[in-house]
């Protein structure tokens, strides 16, 4: 790779989740809600707590700003994010990576969202598990790493729900996956 074009592909892909997370939050209408924040969070680091733009993403228009005040948005894009290396043994870039999210997060009293995406692979999202109410029923993998746990799920999985920006408690509404009832409780 030339020098610099790590850089290049690292604000391409913040530019790509900012699209993304804007056309969730406003049900496919505005793809310019969320763009990259100044110096790529770098803004953050030097003011400390006393910024309200931190993280990668940051909301320039009214509809992003719940979203924004709740979520610390960390995004990566590398060529090898070493993803069993993470799952098996709680070690390699994405364990320093959610390590500093998470860190960063609890500094300015957000939730972490860590955005990954290595090359040919699709983008995932990691999170704290303490959103589970807001995934029920959603596909994902839940892995203790330094005892502290971390939900991996894909992110087109969460983008498909629905965003309520109204309640703090339930941003992502459960969806039925069938009409039919569901048992209470299991006849053997």
């Amino acid at each position: 790779m030339k020098p610099g074009a790590g850089k290049r592909k690292g604000s391409a892909f913040e530019r790509k989740v900012c699209v993304l997370l804007s056309l969730w939050v406003t049900e496919g209408k505005r793809k310019d809600v969320f763009w990259r924040s100044a110096m790529s969070g770098g803004r953050a680091t030097v003011h400390g707590t006393q910024v309200r733009q931190a993280g990668d993403v940051c909301a320039v228009a009214p509809e992003g700003h719940s979203f924004a005040d709740r979520y610390f948005v960390e995004c990566k894009m590398y060529r090898n994010i070493r993803l069993p290396l993470f799952v098996l043994h709680g070690k390699g870039p994405l364990a320093k990576w959610w390590k500093v999210a998470r860190q960063q997060a609890v500094t300015h009293k957000r939730l972490p969202w860590l955005i990954v995406c290595q090359n040919n692979l699709p983008i995932l999202l990691l999170s704290m598990p303490n959103d589970d109410d807001r995934y029920r029923g959603m596909d994902k993998a839940l892995i203790t790493i330094g005892g502290v746990c971390c939900s991996i799920q894909l992110l087109s999985s969460v983008l498909q729900r629905k965003y309520h920006a109204n309640d703090s408690d339930r941003r992502l509404a459960p969806q039925r996956q069938s009409t039919r009832p569901v048992p209470t409780r299991l006849r053997l």
